[in-house]
């Protein structure tokens, strides 16, 4: 029979019994090679897997140790080895005459004398002892070390076990191995780009299934080459007779190591790896998802060209086709994030060790040639419940071979897949979808889309389309730190997420760093545009989540759109009451008796140039109230961030289906600060700023005018305060930098990159707040890191504290705060027991379990109603209240509009002064209402969509939009437009509205 070399086929589908694919995918293999005789040249090196002299592996000791395996093989016949095999009272005579029943005394029998053999002889006496004395120590070794129990056979005595043993982590986590077949040239380029990975905390197995010279030396080159490779624990394992893919890989799993190696990372010798976190890559996402049994690569061709696989789909008639083949665009959002697939190429696949083990490895027997690697991670998904993971992160380069068209490749592989589909098809059939190649190329696309992540297509979890303001990246504070977590837990529930973002993302809002991050959660990251991919892929969502009061207000249009196609749940996480913010300011602005000063609130309002009014701005509040209200009516579900914002929800709308979500802090020793009262100094505030001075800078200019004065005056010694975060307003470095007293104890940090520093150094965090909505953050971080707050009664009536409660210090005035300031600053024991008392608080409402319990019932309830109405055939949806709610918008310019408008944006009112635009409400008419603008007036009027006469403004209006029938009515072809409206232009779909 002639030797078949190794391949790697190019199917794209795992072919049937009766007929081979037409389209073709990855499946990787090596098929079994006949065995045949090992001549002198190709005889394999065997040695020690102890660590002593022996398993030295410079060339010149290897060629010495293969010298003396000859010359004694070649002696058996002689007449001095006559004197051996006699001596059978020697235990080491016995040792030796053992060997003629294993493989290698076997090799013997074909080994011919030679000149080289019989130069030897004449020194045999003299060499036996000595080595007599290496066999049995040897053997000795490993009868008491017990791998031979573990690890036994012919292939056991050729193991080399390099001398560093322990990576230099100090342990073990990946066992990586590699089968190698006559690709010495590609494996040469594979080893550097493993053993640069980091952390080092893997060893390296090379299985070699053919033994070239070639393919020794590289592999000991490659681990002598620097200090990096020599401190690689390696092992190499000459089969030489190659009996196959998975018997190769199967040995090489059975001797790793037995320490703390939890995984096994299989690779093939024609790859080449990018970067140095591949490993670590593999493992976080093995280890980070809960369900997890293994991971895969995201596989490039040799030059990075193509994809060729993102993970792989198997369908219901055991096809197959590999996510993404053939895309040049390999990053697109599609492949970009972690998600379970069916299975992937066995070329980089990582598998937990105990389940490989507990099922006896690849499948040799049934599948030698190919399928082992889709059988066993069919097994994983199916046996066992548990999922393999695509990691994005981690990037192979994938030298492929095809040899599809060679005749034995075609008649194995149609063997193995009669067996395969004897095995696996009835499961597919229950549990895969049908291959879409004959459906239209919208529902073709769809179906893509749920075959390649399971969760998909999982009956019990929810596709979501997530919109959110920007990014959520915790870094920028803003509340963004809370959108993801809540898109981290809702993801972990097993729920499949696509997140579009409202505003385009930028590299310095959320870099790559904070990408892969969100990615990583297993989440899909859309960042081009939001509307197009929502007309595009709306009908492929269950539920659709929005965020913050200012986002649904520019979006509810868009969701009512599309709720005419397509069904789905909304869920809408008001975050927080945004109306109350600015209600609880002008509360503080119409008292007479208050002396603060709001000069960002005031700018925010309008209030600070002479031209808005009190009249103006409660209409401002009124309007937003109504709006935010109307918006929680549009949901089916409502997530607050307090149960205090929960209770003004329901005491407004009592119908309301509403849950509390607020921040999640982890409640691990380790995350709380260190350093003791003794150790700390100073005041912190720390927020996002933006450049403005609502909400966050007004709280500083309080404690800047009223607070801290006193402070500084009352205190024994001085008491520094840092104001910290992203874009301070310059009118508080102005503030600082204009007073004596404030300069010399007050400094400014900027865009801090270690926050940690901060909290850990200082001994006392503020939150002087006098107005906002919700909870804040910040507030909720530094609870759970240990230092002590001092806030004011706003802030402690968000997160339920009572002044009496010493959950911090609750400053209910500016001597109140000062006070706070004073006690907690000047006494330790103080300092420890609000310190103590803030981490219990937070332990009982911050807890992450709790707030996951949450969503899933969210989720549950939401994916249940979506079933229903689609199960009624919708026959109700337009009764939904997303479709129903009415809003007073203006359909008509009115005085206070104007002049609000014109205040509100000054660019708008220079246009109109310049002619640009007619008057503030033809711009808001054609374009403020689509960027989230707002045209007030005491009065509305409403808009008939269904008129049964004509009116002046839907004549004017009609026209402008059909110029044709504007020409045709002045050509005198129809009376007006609404005559053409009525005989023609209803049944069209066109719109005559009027103004009621």
């Amino acid at each position: 029979m002639a030797e078949v070399e190794p391949q790697t086929v190019e199917t794209t589908t795992i072919p049937s019994s009766s007929s081979m694919p037409s389209n073709l995918d990855k499946v990787s293999s090596y098929r079994r090679m006949p065995s045949k005789d090992i001549t002198k040249e190709e005889l394999p090196l065997t040695t020690s897997n102890s660590d002593d002299s022996s398993a030295e592996i410079d060339d010149s000791k290897m060629k010495r140790s293969m010298s003396v395996q000859q010359m004694l093989f070649t002696a058996k016949n002689a007449a001095p080895s006559q004197w051996l095999i006699g001596a059978k009272n020697s235990t080491a005579g016995k040792m030796l005459l053992n060997l003629k029943s294993s493989e290698t005394a076997k090799f013997i029998v074909n080994v011919k004398n030679s000149p080289t053999a019989q130069r030897y002889l004449t020194h045999a006496f003299t060499m036996l002892p000595v080595f007599l004395l290496f066999v049995a120590v040897t053997l000795t070794f490993r009868t008491m070390s017990g791998d031979s129990m573990r690890f036994s056979g012919p292939y056991a005595r050729r193991l080399i076990t390099s001398p560093v043993t322990v990576p230099q982590s100090g342990q073990v986590d990946i066992s990586v191995v590699v089968l190698t077949y006559k690709k010495y040239k590609l494996l040469a380029k594979l080893l550097p780009s493993i053993i640069r990975q980091k952390p080092a905390n893997f060893e390296v197995i090379i299985v070699d299934n053919a033994c070239l010279p070639e393919t020794r030396k590289v592999v000991f080159d490659a681990f002598k080459a620097d200090e990096t490779a020599r401190n690689t624990p390696f092992k190499y394992l000459p089969i030489c007779d190659n009996p196959g893919y998975a018997v190769g890989n199967n040995k090489g799993v059975e001797i790793a190591s037995d320490s703390n190696a939890k995984w096994i990372q299989f690779m093939n010798d024609d790859i080449v790896l990018q970067g140095e976190s591949f490993f670590h890559d593999m493992m976080d996402v093995s280890e980070s998802m809960p369900n997890a049994g293994g991971a895969v690569c995201k596989l490039l061709t040799h030059g990075g060209e193509e994809l060729i696989e993102a993970g792989s789909i198997v369908w219901n008639d055991a096809s197959a086709c590999g996510i993404g083949r053939g895309a040049i665009y390999h990053t697109s959002p599609d492949l970009s994030y972690a998600k379970p697939v069916d299975y992937g190429s066995g070329a980089c696949l990582m598998m937990r060790k105990d389940l490989f083990v507990d099922y006896k490895g690849f499948d040799h027997e049934n599948f030698p040639n190919y399928y082992e690697d889709t059988d066993l991670q069919l097994h994983i998904q199916h046996d066992l419940g548990k999922e393999i993971w695509y990691q994005p992160l981690a990037v192979a380069y994938h030298a492929e071979h095809g040899s599809f068209n060679q005749a034995n490749a075609k008649a194995l592989m149609t063997s193995s897949a009669e067996r395969f589909i004897k095995k696996w098809g009835e499961r597919l059939e229950q549990k895969h979808l049908e291959n879409p190649h004959a459906y239209e190329p919208h529902q073709q696309e769809l179906q893509f889309m749920r075959a390649s992540d399971l969760r998909a297509r999982d009956v019990n979890k929810a596709n979501i389309l997530w919109l959110e303001q920007a990014a959520p990246n915790p870094e920028n504070g803003s509340g963004f730190g809370r959108a993801f977590d809540n898109l981290g837990m809702v993801a972990e529930l097993g729920h499949r997420i696509t997140l579009v973002l409202q505003q385009k993302i930028s590299a310095s809002w959320c870099n790559k760093k904070c990408r892969d991050r969100i990615t990583s959660l297993g989440v899909e990251m859309v960042t081009g545009d939001w509307q197009e991919y929502v007309d595009k892929n709306i009908d492929f969502y269950d539920i659709v989540y929005v965020s913050r009061p200012a986002i649904f207000q520019i979006t509810y249009k868009k969701w009512q759109e599309v709720y005419e196609k397509h069904s789905f749940a909304l869920i809408y996480d008001c975050e927080a009451l945004w109306y109350k913010r600015d209600q609880l300011l002008i509360t503080y602005l119409q008292d007479e008796k208050n002396t603060h000063e709001f000069p960002g609130g005031v700018e925010y309002l309008g209030l600070d140039n002479g031209e808005m009014d009190m009249e103006l701005v409660n209409l401002e509040i009124n309007h937003a109230e109504e709006f935010e209200l109307n918006l929680i009516k549009m949901a089916d579900s409502v997530i607050g961030v307090s149960d205090r914002e929960k209770e003004i929800i329901l005491d407004l709308l009592p119908e309301t289906e509403t849950y509390t979500i607020g921040h999640i802090m982890s409640i691990e020793e380790s995350r709380v600060t260190k350093n003791t009262w003794h150790e700390r100094r100073g005041i912190l505030f720390l927020a996002s700023f933006s450049d403005i001075m609502y909400y966050n800078g007004d709280s500083v200019w309080y404690f800047l005018t009223e607070v801290y004065p006193l402070v500084i005056k009352e205190s024994k010694t001085p008491i520094p305060f840092t104001i910290a975060g992203r874009k301070i307003p310059q009118e508080l470095y102005d503030l600082v930098e204009k007073d004596e007293l404030l300069s010399k104890h007050v400094i400014f940090k900027e865009s801090v990159d270690d926050i940690m520093e901060l909290y850990n150094n200082s001994r006392i965090f503020i939150a002087p707040h006098l107005y906002g909505a919700g909870i804040q953050f910040k507030v909720s971080e530094a609870f759970s890191l240990g230092i002590p707050i001092v806030m004011s009664k706003f802030t402690a009536d968000g997160f339920g504290i009572a002044a009496d409660d010493q959950i911090g210090c609750v400053g209910e005035s500016v001597q109140g705060m000062k006070n706070c300031i004073l006690d907690i600053n000047g006494y330790e024991g103080i300092w420890n027991r609000m310190r103590e008392n803030e981490l219990r608080f937070l332990r009982e409402t911050h807890n992450r379990d709790d707030a996951i319990k949450v969503w899933d019932n969210v989720i549950d309830v939401n994916l249940k109603r979506i079933k229903d109405i689609r199960a009624e055939g919708d026959t109700h949806k337009m009764e939904h209240s997303l479709v129903t709610t009415h809003f007073n918008e203006a359909v008509e310019p009115c005085p206070e509009g104007e002049r609000h408008y014109s205040i509100k944006h000054p660019d708008v009112k220079e246009a109109v002064e310049a002619g640009i635009f007619e008057n503030n409400w033809f711009h808001y008419h054609h374009h403020g209402r689509f960027e989230g603008k707002r045209y007030l007036c005491f009065e509305y009027k409403s808009y008939n969509e269904d008129p049964q006469e004509g009116c002046p403004e839907g004549e004017e209006a009609y026209g402008n939009e059909n110029p044709d029938v504007k020409e045709a009515v002045d050509a005198g072809v129809f009376e007006s437009c609404w005559d053409h409206y009525i005989q023609f232009g209803k049944e069209e779909g066109k719109k005559y509205v009027c103004i009621e």
